[in-house]
């Protein structure tokens, strides 16, 4: 979209980069570092893909979206973080994404499809938000034939033309009268949107140990 871009890093053939899917690395250029999720699963190919936002006068932003060209090298940290899939007894999951936080949640769709984990399960729930129908920057056309895969995008400020759900994905979530008790929950994009999903499910009865996250804040 004209605020987010897609980048696929290439790294040296010799090179094994073993990640879990939804994880995220640091990416520098020169004395700047940021922290972007892999919306990619790991597959032995030596490719990391990413969905960047651009953020006003941020000046990794600067480099991404005015100075970067195809061959510069990059120096990258990694992996980190604790949002991946966890095998668990749950027969359902619950996906809450805003902005590009559907980026390590894309990767942990991607490992279970293919290493078919999904097909025991008996529902899968995502719930993508966005601001703008533009901003929905993922196209969910390889779930389209999963059929214990429901995608749900949601905007907060729609167009009339507009005939989806409108409003912020934690309320959408339940308006759908899931079985919560069966659920694990996996929630990435704004601290916002993930602090209320949290208090509201955990004043609903949830397991908060059946909660996983990864907040994005904005650096500049």
């Amino acid at each position: 979209s004209e605020t987010v871009l897609k980048l696929d890093l290439r790294l040296p053939s010799s090179v094994i980069f073993k990640y879990n899917s939804g994880q995220y690395v640091n990416i520098s250029k020169g004395s700047i570092k940021r922290s972007y999720s892999i919306s990619n699963a790991f597959k032995e190919n030596s490719e990391l893909s990413f969905y960047i936002k651009n953020y006003d006068e941020g000046q990794m932003s600067q480099y991404w979206f005015n100075e970067a060209r195809v061959g510069d090298l990059l120096r990258i940290e990694g992996p980190k973080g604790s949002f991946f899939f966890r095998e668990s007894n749950k027969k359902q999951l619950i996906f809450l994404a805003t902005g590009t936080g559907i980026a390590p949640i894309i990767a942990i769709l991607e490992d279970l499809i293919s290493s078919q984990r999904i097909n025991v399960l008996e529902k899968v729930w995502i719930f993508n938000g966005s601001r703008y129908e533009q901003d929905l920057i993922w196209n969910s056309d390889p779930l389209s034939n999963i059929t214990q895969v429901e995608y749900i995008p949601v905007l907060s400020k729609p167009t009339k033309s507009w005939n989806g759900e409108v409003g912020y994905v934690q309320d959408i979530l339940f308006s759908k009268n899931i079985n919560l008790s069966e659920s694990q929950v996996y929630a990435c994009g704004s601290d916002k949107m993930i602090g209320s999903a949290l208090s509201v499910l955990v004043e609903n009865g949830f397991d908060s140990n059946s909660f996983y996250s990864d907040a994005f804040v904005a650096t500049h």
